[in-house]
């Protein structure tokens, strides 16, 4: 349902400047119009709407919650339901949280994006191959991600008043190598052991 949302903006936004582009609608107006006050006022409905019609108190989408909600308001999901079958996750989360633990499962990687909503992955219980890769880009948002501590970490990352922590002691270096690769505007990302 967000991809089509998302879809239809940036078809209809598409749709206005070419429109404009062939002389067919004229956009001055807008020009005169002190359009930047109203910016902040709709972000807020719209959040407000999100939260009246979102579902179940952790913001759970579809009206109804069959996912196992927390008391920090993050919906607890199957990780098989966004893994394919190499063992990668993608998790995409906005005006929400949700929260992954992996108990025997093979992870070879994930994409885990994060707008204005937070996710934990606990890969303390996932099977490692020698090398894995996480990508994490969040906005004004943050993700919690659990590792093992026989795992080495490798980040990199780009952060923009945001950041990433990492607190693993240096004693404990496994042989086994995830890297984190994580870009941060307003948010950020927390490595735990």
């Amino acid at each position: 349902m967000k991809r089509v949302f998302f879809g239809l903006i940036v078809l209809a936004i598409g749709i206005v400047m070419l429109l404009r582009a062939l002389g067919i609608i004229d956009l001055e107006w807008m020009n005169n119009l002190e359009w930047r006050m109203y910016i902040v006022p709709a972000i807020v409905i719209l959040v407000g709407l999100r939260i009246v019609f979102g579902g179940c108190k952790c913001g759970c989408s579809n009206g109804h919650c069959d996912h196992h909600c927390h008391s920090d308001n993050m919906c607890e999901k199957k990780a098989a339901d966004s893994m394919d079958d190499s063992g990668f996750l993608k998790i995409e989360t906005l005006l929400s949280g949700q929260k992954y633990n992996l108990n025997g499962e093979n992870f070879s990687g994930a994409k885990i994006s994060a707008m204005l909503g937070g996710v934990s992955l606990d890969l303390r219980g996932a099977n490692f191959p020698a090398e894995s890769e996480i990508k994490v880009s969040t906005f004004m948002g943050g993700a919690d991600i659990f590792v093992p501590k026989d795992v080495k970490v490798e980040v990199s990352s780009s952060c923009i008043c945001g950041g990433v922590k990492n607190v693993k002691p240096l004693s404990e270096v496994g042989e086994k190598v995830l890297r984190i690769h994580a870009e941060c505007l307003f948010g950020g990302v927390d490595i735990k052991y």
